[in-house]
């Protein structure tokens, strides 16, 4: 997707392929159910069923990692059935350009490729000039080294039988899904692909990048240019950021795992803590069913980042470990982003027993996340729009309705 987000209430037909956008970005997405109440279609290709694929007009299954496969078949049904836009491709785009006699490609490699430096001499790839130094152009595009040709030649092997073999789905779904979507190239149609992130309180807003600066204030990364920030009365300016941070337990967005055992990844929220202690945090985080799992138990090894956990386990962990230090205040940035709901739903029902009488404040662009909360911050274009109770953020909050609506389909909670 290279356009606004915003812009996409003008589409036609929004493909959505290799992305859970309406999970991801739930605030965003109230753009796309804008075209789809205009009359777009919306299509969803993604190995699994998910809130997007509830939201489209149709789900289209595929294999993992064969999303290429795919799209190559598309881009062959384009240049076949002639459904490009033609004025466009001829005059801004470089299809008429002549390639030069170096160019080829053969058994999977392009001309050049010099195998003992694994590199290409991309010299062989240049276009023909003419007297005044400009590529030689043929507007017909008949001409067999043209680039639109080439082109056509190089994606002909991705035929509706070969994508249907490689991905898995029927040739009548990728006729479907083609014919939709290739419908657009005209010049009055419009089509975009999204392609392949105590006292509760939460913020929704449009871009993360908005809610970040609310943790980076509170953690004392960054002191307020205007306003301040107080800590039960006491203003953050003068207190140290060792004070301030020694009284959140922080959960960040992306989840800060290291290379240990799950037992050392843990215990960073509150050194010298027992073993009992750390199976008790694992639990409110619904991590404790995984360790026990282990051989190894909570020493079970992890490599670094993390890359032998899922997202959701990686941020389990993280929770676990804000969950053992138990501060006064919980700071929670999209932290639950990557958990299901019914994990989730029990994370956040153990979470308010342990931490009871305690501050949370939650980071989330996901209404379910906030619903319960005892109050809602709404922001709208980095400013505080309204606050409330979710229901009466329902009934008189227009952004945080829209919200509301683009996640659930309209049931109302």
């Amino acid at each position: 997707m290279t356009n606004h987000w915003i812009d996409i209430k003008n589409a036609d037909v929004v493909l959505i392929i290799g992305s859970n956008a309406a999970e991801h970005h739930p605030v965003s997405f109230k753009w796309i159910m804008r075209a789809k109440d205009n009359g777009a279609a919306l299509i969803h290709v993604d190995p699994k069923f998910s809130r997007t694929s509830a939201r489209c007009d149709y789900h289209v299954p595929l294999r993992s990692g064969t999303d290429i496969a795919f799209l190559g078949g598309m881009v062959n049904y384009i240049l076949e059935s002639n459904s490009y836009f033609h004025d466009y491709v001829v005059n801004y785009t470089n299809a008429s350009f002549i390639v030069g006699k170096g160019y080829d490609f053969k058994d999977g490699l392009f001309s050049g490729y010099d195998a003992k430096a694994r590199k290409y001499d991309q010299s062989k790839w240049g276009f023909e000039k003419g007297p005044d130094g400009a590529p030689l152009r043929d507007a017909t595009l008949k001409h067999e080294r043209c680039v639109f040709n080439l082109m056509k030649k190089h994606y002909s092997r991705y035929t509706l039988k070969n994508v249907s073999d490689i991905t898995g789905v029927s040739e009548e779904n990728l006729l479907k899904v083609y014919k939709q979507f290739c419908a657009t190239g005209k010049p009055d149609k419009a089509g975009t692909i999204l392609y392949a992130l105590g006292w509760t309180q939460h913020t929704v807003g449009v871009q993360n990048i908005r809610c970040s600066t609310l943790v980076q204030l509170l953690m004392a990364f960054r002191l307020p240019t205007e306003g301040k920030i107080y800590f039960d009365g006491r203003d953050a300016a003068t207190l140290s950021r060792r004070t301030i941070r020694h009284n959140i337990s922080c959960v960040l967005q992306r989840a800060g795992i290291y290379s240990g055992t799950i037992r050392e990844n843990i215990a960073m929220g509150r050194p010298g803590a027992s073993e009992e202690e750390l199976m008790e945090a694992a639990a409110v985080a619904q991590m404790a069913d995984y360790i026990k799992a282990q051989p190894e138990g909570l020493d079970h090894r992890l490599e670094q980042a993390g890359k032998n956990l899922s997202g959701g386990q990686k941020q389990r962990v993280s929770i676990a470990r804000a969950v053992l230090k138990n501060a006064p205040i919980y700071l929670f940035d999209d932290s639950f982003s990557a958990l299901d709901f019914m994990t989730e739903a029990n994370l956040r029902r153990a979470l308010a027993e342990k931490a009871a009488g305690r501050t949370q404040i939650v980071v989330t662009q996901r209404v379910t996340s906030a619903m319960s909360s005892d109050q809602i911050f709404v922001m709208d274009g980095g400013r505080l729009v309204d606050s409330g109770t979710h229901r009466e953020l329902l009934e008189r909050c227009k952004v945080y309705r829209e919200i509301y609506l683009s996640q659930t389909g309209g049931e109302r909670r």
